[in-house]
């Protein structure tokens, strides 16, 4: 079975998106700050992060940024989530963005297709 981190500081969007991945049959193991998706992604070594841009203290990009800069969690893929997604975002081309509010069958297409 598969895990997946998911990170975000909003109560209901965690518990709507572990709802959503353990139903599609996925093991989910979750943060509500940067500081602990860093230490868990570190100790747990997850299959794919879903990933809040926008959090206090430690942002998503923050986040990011520390697991690239650490070998053991360098090639864990991302999946950011953020209700800042527009079709004008400023992004690199292989960073994967689903906007908030989700829709859950294009989330998890997204899920699968990051999982290959």
């Amino acid at each position: 079975m598969q895990t997946i981190l998911i990170v975000d500081d909003d109560p209901v969007v965690l518990k709507m998106l572990n709802e959503h991945l353990t139903t599609a049959g996925y093991r989910v193991i979750q943060a509500e700050d940067g500081r602990t998706a860093v230490r868990l992604a570190r100790r747990r070594r997850p299959d794919l992060i879903i990933l809040d841009i926008m959090m206090p203290e430690m942002d998503g990009g923050d986040v990011s940024q520390t697991l690239r800069d650490t070998p053991a969690t360098a090639d864990i893929p991302v999946v950011y989530l953020s209700s800042l997604v527009t079709a004008s975002v400023d992004r690199q081309p292989s960073q994967v963005l689903v906007g908030k509010p989700y829709n859950r069958a294009e989330l998890l297409s997204v899920v699968r297709e990051e999982l290959i």
